[in-house]
C-alpha cells in the first residue's frame, strides 16, 4: 500500500490561484492512497478523534472486480488501518457518516454483471469491521449517493432506481432501524426521469433530497434543478423543479448558515460547464429562492460538493480544465452569504485530478477529497488535500473587556462532558440566532432564535443526546455574526 506525503509545494504539483478579491487558504498537505490499480474517494468526513475517515471505491486490492475502500488517517492524513468490502461484482461507496457509536456507515451501490445494481449500507464498528450489511431495489438500475443517522438511531439513504434503458427514472429514498431492518422506502416524482444525488436532514424530522429532473416536450429535451422535501414517514411534503433555459445538474445540497438551503452543480452549456450554485428559504409548503450565480471560466468547471461558512458563505468543490497545471484539477470556490465569489483556486498536477467530496475543518480550513493521476503509485490513487485556514472564515473576535456589537464569550467549561455555559453579549435590542454546528456546517440543534433585548445573555446546552466530538456555536444577528467553538468528551 503506497502513502505520499507532501509537506512543501513540489515542482511538479502547481496550485494555480487566480487573482483573488480575499485573501486565500494556503495549501497544507496532502497524501494518496490505495495499489497499482484504480482507487478513489468519493466521501471524505473528519472523526471524532481529529483524524479523517474516506471512502469510496478500489481495484487494488482484488483483481477480478471493484471493492468497497474505507481508509481511517490521523490528523496529518497519515494512513492508520484501511478496510475493503466485497458486496458483489462490482461495488461503489458514494456516501460515509461516522455514527453515534463511533463507527461508521458506508452507502452506494453493488451490482452483478448484467443484472443491474441495487442500494447498499453496511456499517462497521469504530476499527472498521463489518457488523452488518443490506441491499434495496426497485428497479434495475438502483444507485444510492447520500446516507445520514436519524435520531432514532436508524439511517436514511437516498439515490434513484430506474428502469434498465434509464427510460423511466424516480428518486428513491429507503429508512431502516439500527440495526438495518427496512422501516420504509419510497420513490418520488412523476413520468419525467428524476434523479436524487444528495440529502440532507432538516432538523424537524424531515429530509430535503435534491438532484435533477430531465424531461422532454414538443421544444426538445431539459434538464433542471429538482427538490423534494419528505416527512420523517416517507410522505411527501412538496416538490420544485428550478426551471431555467439551460441544461442544469444538481449534485449537492447543504444547510445555509443563515436558515435555507443552498443547491449546486453545473450547467452544461454544449461545448463548457460552470458551476451553479442556488440558494432558497424552505417554509411549511413551499420553497422560495433567494438568488442564483454561476462560476468558471473558459472551459469546464464542475461541482461536486458543498459545504456552508459560519459567515453565511459556501464553499464549492469540483473540478476544472478551465484553469490549473493541467487536464482537470481539483477546484474549490468561496462564496459569501449572496452568492458573490470571494476566492478560487486549484489544486493538481499534469493528469486528471478530481474532487467529489470537501468538509470544513475545525482549523478553518477545508479537506478535498477524490483522485489523483497525477501523484501516487497506480493509475489513479484516492487523493486527500488539506488547506490552511481560511481568512475570509475568521471568527468574529470578541473580547468582554471592551464593549462590542455582538460579543460570543468562552464556553465553559471547555470540554464539558454533560451541560456547558454559553454566554453572549449584544449591544442593543435585536433578533439573535445561537446554532450549535458540527464539523460539516450542519445545524444540530438551535439553541435561541427570537428578539432579544441589550445586555448579556446565557443559555445552557445539554450534551446528554450528542455524541462526543468538536462543535461549533454560531451566533447570527442581521448585521454580524460571531463563532466559537467546543469540545463534548463524555
Amino acid at each position: 500500500m503506497k502513502q505520499l506525503t507532501v509537506y512543501i509545494l513540489l515542482l511538479s504539483f502547481w496550485i494555480c490561484v487566480l487573482p483573488p478579491a480575499h485573501a486565500q487558504p494556503e495549501f497544507d498537505w496532502m497524501q494518496t492512497y490505495g495499489g497499482e490499480d484504480t482507487d478513489d474517494f468519493s466521501s471524505v468526513i473528519q472523526t471524532r478523534n481529529g483524524g479523517f475517515a474516506l471512502a469510496g471505491e478500489t481495484m487494488s486490492f482484488d483483481v477480478d472486480d471493484y471493492n468497497v475502500y474505507l481508509v481511517k488517517t490521523d490528523e496529518e492524513g497519515a494512513e492508520t488501518w484501511s478496510r475493503t468490502y466485497d458486496i458483489g461484482y462490482y461495488d461503489n461507496c458514494l456516501s460515509l457518516i461516522q455514527t453515534g457509536d463511533d463507527g461508521f456507515a458506508l452507502a452506494g451501490y453493488t451490482g452483478e454483471q448484467d443484472e443491474g445494481s441495487s442500494f447498499f449500507i453496511l456499517k462497521t464498528d469504530v476499527e472498521g469491521e463489518e457488523q452488518w450489511r443490506r441491499t434495496f431495489s426497485r428497479a434495475y438500475w438502483n444507485e444510492c449517493y447520500s446516507v445520514d443517522q436519524t435520531p432514532d438511531g436508524g439511517f436514511v439513504f437516498a439515490g434513484f432506481t430506474s428502469t434498465e434503458d434509464y427510460t423511466a427514472a424516480n428518486y428513491y429514498v429507503v429508512k431502516v432501524d439500527s440495526a438495518g431492518e427496512l422501516v420504509w422506502e419510497n420513490t418520488y416524482g412523476g413520468a419525467e426521469m428524476e434523479f436524487c444525488m444528495s440529502l440532507v436532514p432538516t432538523g424537524q424530522g424531515a429530509f430535503m433530497a435534491a438532484g435533477y429532473v430531465v424531461s422532454e416536450d414538443s421544444l426538445g429535451a431539459s434538464c433542471n434543478f429538482y427538490l423534494v422535501k419528505i416527512a420523517g414517514n416517507g410522505r411527501q411534503i412538496w416538490s420544485r423543479t428550478f426551471e431555467t433555459d439551460t441544461w442544469d445538474l444538481c449534485l449537492s445540497i447543504t444547510h445555509a448558515t443563515n436558515g435555507g438551503y443552498a443547491l449546486a452543480g453545473f450547467t452544461n452549456f454544449g461545448q463548457r460547464m460552470d458551476i451553479r450554485l442556488i440558494r432558497i428559504n424552505d417554509y411549511a409548503d413551499h420553497c422560495d429562492l433567494v438568488w442564483e450565480g454561476g462560476y468558471g471560466g473558459v472551459q469546464s468547471d464542475i461541482c461536486n460538493a458543498i459545504v456552508n461558512t459560519p459567515d453565511g458563505g459556501f464553499v464549492l468543490a469540483g473540478s476544472t480544465n478551465s484553469s490549473g497545471a493541467g487536464s482537470d484539477d481539483f477546484f474549490i470556490v468561496r462564496t459569501d452569504d449572496a452568492g458573490e465569489e470571494q476566492w478560487r483556486r486549484t489544486f493538481g498536477g499534469n493528469q486528471n485530478d478530481r474532487c467529489f467530496s470537501i468538509i470544513g475543518t475545525p482549523d478553518r480550513g477545508y479537506a478535498l477529497a477524490g483522485y489523483t493521476e497525477s501523484f501516487g503509485a497506480g493509475g489513479a490513487d484516492g487523493w486527500l488535500v488539506k488547506t490552511g485556514f481560511d481568512p475570509v472564515s475568521a471568527p468574529v473576535m470578541t473580547n468582554p473587556s471592551i464593549p462590542q456589537g455582538l460579543a460570543l464569550l468562552p464556553v465553559h467549561p471547555n470540554p464539558f462532558n454533560s451541560t456547558a455555559r454559553i454566554r453572549y453579549q449584544v449591544s442593543q435590542s435585536c433578533r439573535v440566532l445561537l446554532s450549535l454546528q458540527d464539523l460539516t456546517g450542519r445545524r444540530i440543534r438551535t439553541l435561541t432564535d427570537g428578539l432579544i433585548n441589550a445586555g448579556t445573555h446565557e443559555t445552557v446546552l445539554n450534551g446528554n443526546n450528542l455524541p462526543n466530538g468538536i462543535y461549533f456555536i454560531v451566533l447570527d444577528t442581521e448585521s454580524e455574526n460571531a463563532v466559537t467553538m467546543t469540545q463534548l468528551a463524555k
